[in-house]
């Protein structure tokens, strides 16, 4: 809600207390979706480095244990690499995370997905 408010300080860090007490109560799943929130703050900044590496954590926490979370980080990840102009890799994560909307039938998602895809 900062980010879209435009207080990208603040919602940078309220997603890092996030990623903390995540981390502290030993919550993977709830580390993993801070990750991907900060990962998407980072983006907008246009610090596309520390984006890449919250949204690597991101998918690193979530393993296989929740398709949905991780088609939606791989998705942001997608979306960061293309805004840092990294074409191909962007398109090769929002691939993946269609495959894997598409399997869980994520009707909402799959529509949004669709229309980065489409250009």
């Amino acid at each position: 809600m900062e980010l879209a408010a435009g207080r990208p300080a603040e919602a940078e860090t309220g997603a890092l207390r996030a990623v903390e007490l995540a981390q502290s109560l030993d919550v993977a799943p709830d580390k993993a979706i801070a990750l991907r929130v900060l990962g998407q703050i980072f983006t907008a900044q246009g610090q596309y480095a520390r984006a890449h590496e919250a949204l690597a954590e991101s998918v690193a926490c979530l393993g296989d244990s929740d398709p949905y979370e991780l088609a939606r980080s791989k998705m942001q990840w997608g979306l960061a690499l293309l805004a840092a102009g990294d074409q191909e890799a962007g398109q090769s994560r929002l691939q993946k995370a269609h495959k894997i909307l598409r399997k869980l039938g994520a009707g909402y998602e799959l529509a949004e997905l669709g229309k980065v895809l489409a250009g």
